[in-house]
């Protein structure tokens, strides 16, 4: 039978993916690999800012990508990542990383990743496990001391459970939150050589208050198409029939076994 799970929004063990290892550190210097994890990726974080009232998280791509950026560099123990004092400091890594991301191409953009840290002191993350993320926060560029960001505690535990391989080219070429989010629910649960099925339904539990859905047929298509461009890994597809949202490992079979077909609904 084919395995189904709510993992993604509960607190259930992520499912078991022995045949996914994640990169050697000595390859991380290139930055085209990082790591997600399922823990701490805020899938319920807002897609969009709503101007008629405050949001309490920063909605869009931006604390999605902080969340991957966190949990790479934390697990390839980059030199601008401390673990005594849970510190980052905006240099080496962090750097590389923001720049494969294109997160930090202009100061309008550094501005919005500051303000994203700023508001997440504040509130907690959005994700299965809901925490402070950052504790402390140097942003002061009139001192020549370095920038930080410390994280909590709580958050760097889980920043380092249930990780995942990702592809921060591909990252950087999803310019959709929801194609973010279609992404990482691959990443974290689909067969390489198998199937992952997603029920319309799951996902409209699973995404942002309703902000957005799976919705009509030219809209589907152009973000399955972005999707298919965008990574060699997985096909994304639509099962009209079951409304489900199919996603095929490119080496997988025609009609994957199912041993190999994990179904969240």
């Amino acid at each position: 039978m084919s395995t189904t799970t709510h993992a993604a929004i509960s607190s259930e063990p992520l499912i078991p993916r022995p045949e996914l290892l994640l990169r050697p550190s000595t390859l991380r210097q290139a930055w085209d690999f990082g790591v997600v994890s399922a823990d701490t990726y805020p899938f319920n974080a807002p897609y969009r800012a709503v101007r008629s009232s405050p949001e309490r998280q920063p909605p869009g791509r931006v604390p999605r990508l902080l969340s991957i950026v966190f949990a790479t560099l934390i697990h390839y123990d980059d030199p601008c990542w401390d673990p005594d004092t849970r510190t980052i400091r905006f240099r080496d890594g962090w750097k590389n990383i923001m720049n494969t991301l294109g997160m930090y191409a202009s100061q309008p953009s550094r501005d919005i990743i500051n303000g994203c840290l700023a508001r997440m002191m504040r509130f907690p993350v959005p994700s299965i496990h809901c925490c402070i993320a950052v504790q402390a926060l140097d942003l002061d560029t009139k001192h020549p001391a370095p920038k930080t960001v410390t994280l909590t505690e709580e958050y760097v535990q889980a920043c380092q459970r249930n990780l995942r391989e990702v592809s921060l080219v591909t990252l950087h070429d999803l310019t959709g939150a929801l194609e973010l989010d279609l992404y990482t629910l691959a990443a974290l649960y689909a067969p390489d050589d198998g199937q992952l099925r997603i029920a319309r339904t799951f996902l409209n539990r699973l995404l942002p208050g309703g902000r957005r859905r799976i919705g009509c047929d030219p809209q589907r298509e152009r973000m399955f198409n972005a999707l298919n461009a965008a990574q060699d890994r997985w096909l994304y597809t639509m099962d009209k029939e079951t409304d489900m949202v199919v996603i095929t490992g490119r080496g997988a079979a025609a009609t994957p076994s199912d041993d190999r077909t994990v179904t969240l609904a």
